[in-house]
């Protein structure tokens, strides 16, 4: 009995050097903000792939903020990203205005026999990939997809799928012509009556060396649809 007890203490104390040294290694990184990243790392990679996360993210108001936890490689040049949200909406139609979920002027028709009417809608829930990282040849660099279930019959349907680096973006994503940090918040997903809103698939180049300002030209092969 007095060996086996003893070979247990032995046991554990050989085992304190070891967790110790274990604990040591991580580092936990944290972000304060309302957006932030939360990264546990053996060291401090992280502060670049946070950078890179945060700088990358486009500011349109109904595009998914950067996720909260990431997979990152060993080395801590690559970092997986993966989220969403699941959004609901509903409302009441005292007029009968528009017999669809969105608000589209253009669709009032000039009579109806609808004089009001509930509806909910959950299409707009999103899902998203980002991959972003960081090499010799393509600097800073981007992947990024994401979705939701706008197609027909409420079927998935891809909103983004493309790469940047080095201010050079190649894939599917939103348009020039378009100012998204200036679109106004709205609980309407159809967005604000008037506004320049389409994605293409392009290849474009963004200028950033002046202050406030950036400078965009691009190739694409947009579909619009023009309503009001």
């Amino acid at each position: 009995m007095k060996t086996i007890l003893k070979a247990m203490f032995l046991l554990c104390v050989a085992g304190l050097p070891l967790s110790t040294i274990h604990a040591q290694k991580k580092e936990i990184i944290d972000d304060e903000a309302p957006n932030g990243i939360v990264i546990v790392t053996i060291d401090k990679a992280g502060d670049e792939i946070i950078r890179i996360m945060n700088e990358s993210q486009l500011p349109y108001i109904h595009d998914p903020k950067a996720p909260r936890f990431l997979l990152m490689d060993k080395q801590g040049k690559f970092a997986l990203g993966i989220g969403g949200y699941v959004r609901a909406t509903g409302e009441y139609d005292f007029g009968g205005i528009v017999d669809d979920i969105d608000f589209v002027p253009a669709n009032i028709p000039s009579s109806s026999k609808i004089k009001n009417q509930f509806q909910m809608d959950a299409s707009t829930a999103t899902i998203f990939l980002k991959l972003v990282g960081h090499t010799r040849l393509l600097g800073d660099f981007t992947v990024y997809t994401a979705g939701n279930f706008r197609g027909g019959d409420k079927t998935f349907q891809l909103r983004n799928a493309y790469m940047s680096f080095r201010n050079i973006t190649v894939g599917y994503t939103y348009g020039g012509f378009m100012d998204l940090g200036a679109l106004p918040s709205t609980i309407d997903f159809q967005g604000p009556n008037g506004a320049t809103f389409y994605r293409a698939t392009q290849l474009s180049y963004t200028y950033k060396g002046l202050k406030d300002f950036r400078f965009q030209a691009s190739i694409e092969a947009p579909a619009v649809d023009g309503t009001t």
